[in-house]
């Protein structure tokens, strides 16, 4: 009896020694998976958008703040969170079609100056992007178009003032997918147009220019411009154009603009101004006018033709010192020839800059479009009794600066319109 107790107890002993034994080990593991549980890294949380300065700030200061605030958007969409993109994922490819002025659709200095500021930054600080500047040789096989405008407050505002816009395209879908905006107040923004722009002879802000500018405005989630968009692989080679012609090779520039003409949409104002000014330049002076008379011919078919024909100051005497002067003859003997071929009758609108009284403005605009009248009239004789001058002063400014040089050349201009008889 005494052994079989002392049996007993040794088993409940044991058994006791299993359960506790037991325990322990259901007690650690729980311990070790909430110990691996808490060493387990967090998801990655999206990056926080940067905060608008309270003052405007300088330009690089703002274009270091849209920049950002454009990237971090984009970092913050489900397709470019960590795990979509992978440890070996390819980087999202974009391409930067050239910044211009939003008002004029002219690039200038300050376009170009912005242009460059944010490739950089962007290859400096967003890893997952890899950033070109738009041309026939990077766009295609890009998944995302950036446009941006740097234009002068509007008038009444300090001259010092700006704004910059930014916005980034999913070129499959068409939707923006973010935008970014910025003031700025900086007396050393250079609006001086770059060459292409400054020598042409007409203004070149047409259907396709004004989609650029109002896809750079568009807010995230909405569609960029169709007709914009769809004309970005004939832009990348109008940028490969303007940047030969800007440094000076016009043989190059050439070659472009002929295979930018040659494309379904490649009758733009700025292909055919292209055309013009590396013929001229060539010393192919035959082509030169060909090229202007289709100019011309475009300009009359949508109401845009805006010519950069500039006079002395307060003058009805054309300038002798604006670079084309000598070739004045032959772009109104082309209006005149565009004019009798398109029919019905003309409006020579006269135009000036911001500089002296509006009355003495409203006259010196209305002779200048009489002067222009009276040569069109001597060019052909079925324009006798068919058009008609007006002027408006400097009440139609585009620019607003009153500087009286290329910056603000766009104010000098004269415009033709057809007008029903």
């Amino acid at each position: 009896m005494a052994r079989t107790s002392a049996r007993d107890a040794a088993d409940s002993c044991a058994a006791m020694a299993r359960s506790h034994c037991a325990r322990f080990a259901t007690l650690a593991f729980i311990v070790a998976l909430l110990a691996s549980c808490a060493s387990a890294p967090p998801p990655p949380r999206p990056p926080e958008r940067p905060i608008a300065p309270v003052l405007p700030p300088t330009l690089n200061e703002a274009i270091d703040f849209a920049s950002d605030d454009l990237f971090v958007q984009m970092l913050r969409l489900p397709a470019m969170t960590a795990p979509a993109m992978g440890g070996a994922s390819p980087a999202a490819v974009v391409v930067v079609d050239a910044l211009i002025d939003g008002v004029t659709g002219q690039q200038t200095k300050a376009a170009e100056y912005v242009q460059q500021r944010l490739v950089d930054r962007i290859r400096g600080r967003f890893v997952q992007v890899v950033v070109r500047p738009a041309s026939s040789a990077t766009v295609d096989g890009a998944q995302y178009l950036l446009v941006g405008t740097i234009s002068r407050a509007p008038e009444g505002a300090n001259l010092e003032h700006f704004k910059l816009n930014l916005s980034l395209t999913d070129i499959r879908s068409g939707f923006v997918i973010a935008q970014a905006a910025s003031r700025v107040r900086d007396p050393g923004v250079d609006t001086t147009p770059t060459a292409f722009y400054r020598d042409v002879p007409t203004n070149t802000k047409d259907r396709i220019v004004d989609g650029y500018i109002k896809t750079a405005e568009t807010p995230a989630g909405g569609a960029a411009d169709a007709v914009y968009l769809q004309g970005v692989p004939t832009a990348s080679v109008l940028n490969d154009a303007i940047g030969a012609y800007n440094a000076g090779r016009y043989d190059d520039a050439y070659n472009h603009y002929k295979v930018a003409a040659s494309r379904p949409d490649g009758q733009q104002l700025r292909v055919l101004n292209g055309l013009y000014l590396a013929s001229e330049k060539l010393g192919r002076r035959s082509e030169a006018e060909t090229a202007f008379g289709r100019i011309v011919a475009l300009g009359l078919a949508t109401n845009n033709l805006g010519m950069m024909i500039l006079f002395r100051p307060g003058s009805t005497e054309f300038a002798t010192d604006a670079g084309f002067s000598e070739q004045y003859p032959m772009w109104l003997r082309q209006i005149a020839v565009e004019a009798v071929k398109a029919g019905g009758c003309l409006q020579v609108i006269g135009h000036t800059s911001k500089t002296g009284a509006e009355a003495y403005n409203d006259r010196l605009s209305l002779q200048r479009a009489l002067t222009i009248k009276r040569r069109l009239e001597i060019e052909s004789r079925e324009l006798v009794n068919k058009v008609q001058a007006s002027g408006v002063g400097w009440r139609e400014t585009l620019v607003g600066i009153g500087t009286d040089d290329a910056r603000d050349a766009p104010d000098r201009r004269v415009e033709f319109k057809r007008r029903p008889c």
